[in-house]
């Protein structure tokens, strides 16, 4: 007498399998970018083995080892490399970044840090303290008036951030070109208020009187010129 029952076979223990990844050659869209360095191939021409199974050319990227696949090692060497920029460049640190005197100081003191950076870069990083700024090399530089560069540069040396030296300016940040470590004068103003008074203070005594003053009757001056045609035409 047959037995009708069906006894299923038991099944074999799972295995860790590991998913398989298929990439087409040209139809159904662009192949995964692989990371990392294979150091070991099943080909020795170092293409993928074609999957028998698949159509169209599917490539099997399970044959690759993965034991086999080793990232370079992340040292401070390998991080100062990757985050090197393509060119020369110049930097402020983060104490000075936020510091209240950057947001207290004048546009024109601003222009003046941006000429002796650029005269910095220009001589190669490696003349600070020796940088040349008279009145001709700030004015072709930064395009900044002559009556506003006294003003302005008296007001970075108030503020801490640029220096005069026996053969130059040089700047806070950056140690001098003898060796001689940077000041970080700017470090000494604490807040906003107090960085404002003493710049005011710095560009107030800093301009000439005489020159004020004629620059005021010319405004004056200015000022009735326009007015003139208007009162003419009024009546």
């Amino acid at each position: 007498m047959l037995d009708d029952t069906y006894t299923t076979p038991a099944s074999p223990a799972p295995q860790a399998l590991r998913p398989r990844v298929y990439a087409p050659d040209s139809v159904d869209g662009p192949r995964p970018v692989l990371t990392g360095k294979v150091t070991h191939d099943h080909r020795p021409n170092g293409v993928p083995p074609v999957d028998p199974q698949r159509p169209n050319g599917y490539i099997d990227f399970d044959a690759y080892d993965a034991s086999e696949v080793r990232e370079p090692p992340i040292t401070p060497e390998r991080v100062r490399e990757l985050n090197r920029p393509d060119e020369r460049f110049g930097y402020r640190p983060r104490s000075l970044m936020f510091s209240p005197v950057l947001e207290a100081m004048s546009k024109n003191c601003g222009l003046i840090l941006l000429h002796f950076e650029r005269e910095h870069m220009r001589r190669g990083g490696a003349h600070n303290g020796e940088l040349g700024g008279s009145y001709r090399a700030v004015k072709k530089s930064v395009h900044l008036h002559e009556r506003d560069i006294g003003p302005a540069l008296a007001e970075a040396i108030a503020l801490g951030l640029i220096y005069q030296g026996p053969k130059g300016f040089g700047m806070c940040w950056l140690k001098r070109c003898d060796g001689t470590p940077a000041p970080h004068w700017w470090e000494r103003f604490k807040t906003y208020r107090a960085a404002k008074a003493v710049s005011k203070a710095a560009i107030d005594s800093a301009r000439d009187p005489k020159r004020e003053a004629q620059r005021a009757r010319c405004l004056a001056k200015l000022l009735e010129r326009k007015r003139a045609p208007e009162n003419s035409s009024g009546h």
